[in-house]
């Protein structure tokens, strides 16, 4: 009886059935999009990021990851599906003085250029020429520098309860130009940034400048006595409607750091602060970590 059923069975098995397709072993490339990309439907947290590169210009997964997901698995899954819809470009520079790796670099894809026009309400031209591809890669990385410290200090700022951003500007709102005491010549003022937040009952404002090292000496010089004459000039209180401000050095090692504050004390440049991209990419922008120059010792930025 036994062998009967199992020459049954044996026999109900179809004897020509295809074998299974199989498991291709080539990698999916980083660099060429399938002929056919994965099918996706557009979701409330894809639109944020594209707003966001759409905002800051350049992103990399790992800040993508920080600012939405948690997780850079999911993160890298996701942003592929958008790289593949022609939604997001990605570029691969040599690794970065602040990140250490060859990871992606994300900027808006031609698909997203109406996507993130109508969300933002701004004019389709004005979204496309963020898609300029003649950037340099050390202009990006320089870029990403900035990104990182926006991004954490707009973070932190939320999570703290006695922490509150009022104002950040990004490189291109918060130039200004200004007249030389001596000779009266215009001179154009760039930091990267500019920010003011709150800390309890007090006002703190600064002005970003990131140093990757390569810069020598005399442009740091430069850049020091460039912000002397801009606070005496007048037009940082007519720009910005305060008094003082800090200038918020943020640079690659501790060595690098002891050279430039070595510059800022001779010019007895007493508003500048320095620390490192390590303390800012690990949370730790609000801890004492800052060097003053003129000073001693190490600060928090909630004195």
């Amino acid at each position: 009886m036994q062998n009967t059923i199992l020459e049954k069975i044996k026999l109900s098995v179809p004897q020509n059935r295809p074998s299974p397709p199989k498991a291709s072993s080539k990698r999916a490339s980083r660099f060429s999009r399938p002929e056919s990309a994965c099918q996706m439907i557009l979701q409330a947290r894809d639109k944020e990021i594209l707003k966001a590169v759409y905002q800051y210009r350049f992103l990399s997964s790992s800040q993508i990851k920080d600012m939405f997901f948690g997780c850079i698995t999911r993160a890298n899954i996701r942003l592929r599906i958008l790289w593949e819809n022609n939604l997001l470009e990605r570029h691969y520079i040599r690794p970065l003085a602040f990140h250490g790796s060859d990871e992606a670099i994300h900027s808006l894809g031609k698909e997203s250029v109406d996507i993130v026009s109508d969300i933002l309400g701004v004019e389709r031209e004005v979204v496309a020429r963020t898609r300029d591809r003649s950037l340099k890669p050390l202009f990006i990385q320089h870029l990403l520098g900035i990104n990182d410290f926006s991004i954490n200090l707009i973070s932190l700022t939320e999570k703290h309860p006695e922490l509150r951003m009022e104002l950040w500007l990004n490189e291109q709102d918060a130039q200004d130009e200004y007249k030389t005491q001596d000779n009266g010549k215009t001179v154009y003022f760039r930091p990267d940034g500019y920010g003011r937040y709150w800390y309890k009952d007090s006002l703190y404002s600064f002005f970003l400048e990131i140093d990757r090292s390569t810069e020598d000496n005399g442009k740091f010089e430069e850049k020091a006595k460039s912000y002397m004459e801009y606070e005496r000039s007048g037009s940082y209180q007519r720009k910005f409607g305060v008094r003082f401000f800090r200038t918020l050095v943020v640079t690659t090692t501790p060595k690098r750091i002891e050279n430039l504050k070595s510059i800022a004390d001779r010019y007895k440049c007493d508003s500048f602060w320095f620390t490192t991209m390590d303390n800012i990419r690990q949370g730790r922008m609000f801890q004492t970590v800052w060097m003053r120059a003129c000073n001693n010792g190490l600060f928090s930025l909630l004195n």
